[in-house]
């Protein structure tokens, strides 16, 4: 990104992985900024998902995230998402 300002000059590095084993959804999500200039002292912030979901035979999917980051606006940031899912009118699976 080539933008006008500090904040809006970066590269963006990115790796997604997704595996699906049985009725088990796994997901890896690592994002890296590297800015061409730091910005309160940080030169590279950091974002790591990790999501989980079951899909149970039926309407019915749960899941967690887990979610770790570190940018120049936060020393650090983390934060945990548990779901459920209902798909109404419908009795297939998900």
């Amino acid at each position: 990104m080539a933008g006008d300002t500090t904040d809006l000059r970066y590269n963006e590095y990115r790796v997604y992985v997704t595996s699906v084993i049985r009725d088990i959804e796994a997901t890896l999500d690592l994002i890296d900024i590297d800015y061409d200039e730091a910005i309160n002292d940080i030169e590279h912030a950091y974002t790591a998902l990790f999501a989980m979901d079951y899909r149970q035979a039926g309407p019915l999917k749960f899941g967690f995230d887990i979610s770790y980051s570190k940018n120049p606006e936060f020393d650090s940031d983390m934060r945990a998402l548990f779901r459920m899912n209902y798909r109404f009118g419908t009795g297939i699976g998900i």
